[in-house]
């Protein structure tokens, strides 16, 4: 049977006061790396979950970087950890302009996955600030559960948040975190679909 070090502290700090939901740990140094348009063939194969052939069209990759290893933290406390992509609203998210993609974390090893016992921890083997990526469709590809949107033709300034949830039983939230928020500004979106000729 698996347990997580970190369930039990959850569980015992609510214990102790009745707090409801711990968010541990705080992310507030997220910072901006780069952002880029690839092709399919250019995405590194560990972070394609995907068969071949099921996803053609070509991805925006934004790459930001934290002192928080994301791996390890997944591990120890159970956490399902994901993005959330959004164009912006006065510099913050907008649930209601939602973009389409994966609300998965990837490091330099593949998805952060704290179920993966072989996934080394983010920043295993160097020191300093550690590289994630997010990926999202620059545009809809006419899925009714998203807003309709298209950053090549219109291009808008785009904020992303990383998650993690701890639960019991699927519907018990015990534990939380929640970044600070990276926006990629219309003019690096721009820039990026330039550089990859997207029309």
């Amino acid at each position: 049977m698996r347990t997580y070090s970190g369930v039990w502290s959850a569980l015992s700090l609510l214990a102790l006061c009745s707090c409801g939901r711990v968010h541990y740990p705080a992310v507030d140094d997220l910072t901006l790396v780069s952002v880029d348009v690839l092709q399919q063939s250019e995405i590194a194969d560990h972070d394609k979950f995907w068969s071949p052939g099921v996803i053609t069209t070509p991805l925006v990759r934004v790459r930001v970087s934290s002192r928080r290893d994301f791996q390890k933290i997944a591990r120890e406390w159970g956490y399902n950890v994901d993005n959330q992509t959004s164009l912006c609203k006065n510099k913050s998210m907008d649930p209601k302009r939602p973009l389409e993609g994966f609300p998965l974390v990837f490091d330099r090893f593949g998805m952060i996955n704290s179920y993966n016992e072989k996934h080394p921890d983010s920043g295993s083997g160097q020191s300093g600030r550690i590289t994630y990526s997010v990926y999202f469709d620059p545009r809809d590809v006419d899925n009714v559960n998203f807003y309709h949107y298209d950053l090549v033709k219109s291009p808008e300034d785009v904020c992303i948040v990383i998650t993690g949830l701890q639960e019991i039983g699927g519907d018990f939230a015990i534990a939380s975190f929640r970044s600070n928020t990276i926006l990629v500004s219309k003019v690096e979106i721009i820039a990026a679909i330039a550089r990859a000729g997207l029309k």
